[in-house]
């Protein structure tokens, strides 16, 4: 009796907004240095969004001490309507100049596991969508990020 192979499964990536826009190359002009530069994935879709809405993003960084942080420019109103809907999973911080906020993550307990930090994105994005309304994106803002192709080797004659 002829024995069966073992195929590997494939592991099915989520298709949740937050999973797609981690995939998408973002760019966006640093306000220090003003160079053109690609955001962290894990900021994506919260710049794209808060774009969106019509505030203008300073800084942000997917790995920040508190593992999670993004400052921008915008209404109270949105600030407010980001406490609303997210209250669970970030904080938001009044900045020193007028109109100017930041998102965090709300840390509980310590520092989060990168497991963690990605299912309350996630969940973010869901509530975002939700209460903003779905992401457009635009051909011009994004790009699908390359995928590394793997170099053929020559054969040798």
């Amino acid at each position: 009796m002829a024995k069966k192979k073992k195929t590997a499964k494939k592991k099915r990536k989520p298709t949740d907004v937050w999973t797609r826009c981690c995939d998408l190359k973002v760019r966006r002009k640093d306000v220090i240095s003003c160079k053109v530069c690609t955001l962290e994935p894990g900021v994506n879709f919260f710049v794209l969004m808060l774009e969106q809405i019509g505030c203008k993003t300073l800084f942000s960084c997917e790995g920040h001490p508190g593992s999670f942080y993004i400052s921008f420019n915008g209404p109270l109103m949105i600030a407010a309507n980001i406490v609303r809907c997210t209250a669970s999973v970030f904080r938001v911080e009044v900045g020193e100049e007028v109109n100017r906020f930041s998102i965090r993550l709300r840390a509980e307990s310590g520092k989060f596991d990168e497991a963690r930090k990605q299912r309350l994105l996630r969940l973010a994005a869901q509530k975002w969508q939700r209460h903003f309304g779905s992401l457009k994106l635009k051909q011009a803002d994004v790009k699908p990020a390359k995928k590394k192709k793997k170099k053929k080797k020559k054969k040798k004659k």
